[in-house]
């Protein structure tokens, strides 16, 4: 149960259709036709010598919020999906996550550079907050910790 600061009973409202195995999918499938219908229908190719009107020439902005990788670590591919990420299939599913997230980055990436775009598009890149502790267990196993030169760790309060 859930209550609000007045100990009032919050509903908590969920979409019964929601799978967060398909979410980085969507994002990145609804992000690359958000971006081709965009410059098809708003700022068209034109030749050299053409004038774009007003309606033709209009830039977009779009805030795209993956949430990978991050827990569930879920993702609805096959196994023989999955193993076009090697080596990040190895290391289990939050590695798998990072491979497919990856991939999805490069390909708007690449359909900002087929449109002709990419030149002329700013893309900001950044994360939430830092690295979560849990990667100190692993210092014995690999014999270095992957976060070390990173100030803060997630949910720690601390910034050294």
């Amino acid at each position: 149960m859930i209550f609000d600061q007045n100990f009032t009973f919050l509903e908590l409202k969920i979409q019964l259709d929601y799978d967060s195995r398909t979410t980085m999918k969507l994002f990145h499938e609804n992000a690359i036709s958000f971006i081709d219908d965009h410059v098809k229908t708003k700022n068209p190719k034109k030749s050299p010598n053409e004038v774009r009107s007003n309606a033709e020439n209009q830039p977009f902005f779009m805030y795209l919020a993956f949430r990978a990788p991050h827990a569930p670590h879920s993702h609805d591919l096959t196994d023989e999906e999955i193993a076009d990420f090697l080596p990040y299939s190895i290391l289990g599913k939050p590695t798998e996550q990072i491979g497919i997230f990856d991939r999805y980055i490069g390909n708007i990436m690449a359909k900002l550079k087929e449109l002709e775009i990419a030149e002329n598009t700013m893309v900001i890149f950044t994360s939430d907050n830092g690295p979560d502790s849990s990667s100190f267990k692993d210092f014995h196993k690999y014999g270095h910790i992957r976060t070390s030169t990173m100030r803060g760790k997630k949910a720690s309060g601390k910034f050294h």
